[in-house]
């Protein structure tokens, strides 16, 4: 079964129904997965700030906000 780690900042998708999402430093901030049965697929994030301050930043998964 395949491992997909999720790094602070980081967004991820997995079309794979035997693959694994993990955040595995998750010391603080907010991870968030998600799975959708019907269609299964699922999606993770490891956000570390509330809000982006700047459109240009090229970090979305870095803020609750994006």
């Amino acid at each position: 079964m395949p491992s997909i780690d999720i790094n602070i900042s980081e967004i991820k998708v997995a079309d794979d129904p035997n693959s694994t999402l993990i955040i595995p430093n998750i010391v603080c901030g907010l991870g968030i997965i998600m799975y959708d049965p019907k269609t299964k697929i699922g999606g993770g994030m490891h956000a570390v700030l509330p809000k982006c301050r700047s459109a240009s930043d090229p970090s979305p998964g870095k803020y609750i906000d994006k």
